[in-house]
């Protein structure tokens, strides 16, 4: 991103968006969560609070899936935590390393971007057809046969009790990865192949998965999830060229009115505008900053809370992380599950942190690899999702349960010089 004033404009305005939509909408309704908000602390804490704009202005190459990827956090756990600091919500501390950790993260990328690793190619697009027809057929037999699924068809309204009723008779039983990754990642990846390759039937195919998915878990993530992708996909259609940061802070700020614009259209049905702005902004930010608490007075997990080395060592962390956070600090019965950087932190503190981070850097680096010379957009939505689930959860639960290895297969059976396979397929 080139620093100039449209560039700062924006990303400030998103930012006064977020404050406003906090204030003003999350502050009072969910209030019980623990939020605070002081206009006083707030016009102390503003011009501090402003640093969250380093690394986005670091953050300048917009023709590599790696820098994608980065805005993706940046957007989405940067611009809260700052937001949330500025209110006193969050701690100075917990800010600065926040945005320590994410200048790590694209001062090193942009070091490392001519860094690459060689994999094995491919021309045709047959590779790729049949790995994702093995995998849907086969995740969409053990979906329809695992589990005794009853349709109900008004959760479209999307009551609360009737979503939360819904997840609780299918969420009983046992989810193997197969099953995690067929109802995140699995359906907008279709989607996005099919409207890249043309290949149009696949696009009713994607939608039927959805339904069938949604109407059988009640997965609200899966409905935001597809208009994301649909976003990607749009904004990379009326962009003159390859898209940037600044392209996407304004889809985010569209998709923080929209969820404004519902509320205040219909106050007493707020579920969607609670989707979008609570859930999806402020909440995996405030548990951040339990974690950050907790583990200020207590033992790090030292990564005995990941299933690889819990299984390697013969013993894990002395307590159910996710759910002892939401009985201490949310007083309920729930997952407290956390991002990408206070995963980090309760694992060795700021060396843990260092440690994530980096095995992310590899990551992006491999994802790089994989990327050049093929569909540019469509390599970019292939890792949207379990990108975008480091939000809120864990690098190594990405891995598996969120798809990334998932993502990863996908990206190297792209064939290269895709608009000539593209023209012949």
């Amino acid at each position: 991103m080139i620093f100039n004033s449209k560039n700062l404009f924006y990303l400030i305005f998103s930012r006064l968006i977020i404050d406003f939509s906090y204030y003003f909408f999350v502050l009072d309704i969910y209030r019980y969560m623990g939020y605070i908000g002081d206009l006083n602390q707030f016009k102390i804490n503003f011009i501090p609070s402003l640093l969250f704009l380093i690394p986005f202005l670091i953050n300048q190459k917009n023709n590599n899936v790696s820098s994608f990827a980065i805005s993706i956090l940046l957007i989405g756990i940067l611009i809260p935590v700052s937001s949330l600091f500025a209110f006193g919500m969050v701690s100075l501390q917990w800010f600065l390393i926040n945005l320590f950790a994410f200048s790590f993260i694209t001062i090193t990328n942009n070091i490392l971007t001519n860094v690459s690793f060689n994999f094995l190619k491919f021309k045709t697009l047959k590779p790729l057809n049949v790995f994702l027809c093995i995998f849907y057929i086969l995740s969409t037999l053990t979906f329809l046969t695992q589990f005794d699924i009853e349709f109900d068809f008004s959760l479209f309204s999307l009551a609360t009790n009737l979503i939360y009723d819904q997840r609780a008779k299918f969420f009983s039983d046992d989810i193997s990865y197969l099953m995690y990754i067929f109802m995140g990642v699995g359906p907008p990846i279709l989607l996005s192949f099919s409207i890249i390759y043309r290949k149009y039937f696949i696009t009713f195919l994607s939608l039927l998965l959805i339904l069938i998915i949604f109407l059988a878990t009640a997965q609200k993530s899966i409905l935001f999830t597809y208009f994301l992708y649909l976003g990607i996909i749009f904004i990379d259609k009326i962009k003159k060229g390859i898209p940037d940061q600044l392209d996407y802070i304004k889809g985010y700020i569209s998709l923080v009115f929209c969820g404004l614009g519902i509320y205040l259209l219909n106050t007493s049905s707020y579920l969607f505008a609670s989707l979008l702005l609570n859930r999806l902004i402020y909440t995996p930010q405030l548990v951040s900053s339990f974690y950050y608490t907790y583990f200020n007075t207590h033992d790090y997990t030292y990564f005995l809370d990941t299933s690889f080395v819990s299984a390697l060592y013969g013993k894990s962390y002395f307590t159910n992380l996710p759910r002892e956070i939401g009985r201490i600090f949310v007083d309920i019965e729930t997952s407290a599950n956390t991002g990408i950087i206070s995963d980090g932190y309760a694992k060795m503190g700021i060396a843990g942190i260092i440690v994530v981070c980096t095995l992310f850097l590899i990551s992006l680096r491999i994802i790089d690899s994989l990327s050049i010379n093929k569909n540019f957009l469509f390599t970019k939505l292939i890792i949207t999702y379990p990108i975008f689930s480091l939000i809120n959860s864990s690098f190594f639960t990405s891995i598996l349960t969120n798809g990334l290895l998932f993502s990863l297969a996908i990206l190297m059976l792209i064939p290269e010089n895709n608009k000539i396979n593209e023209q012949s397929n």
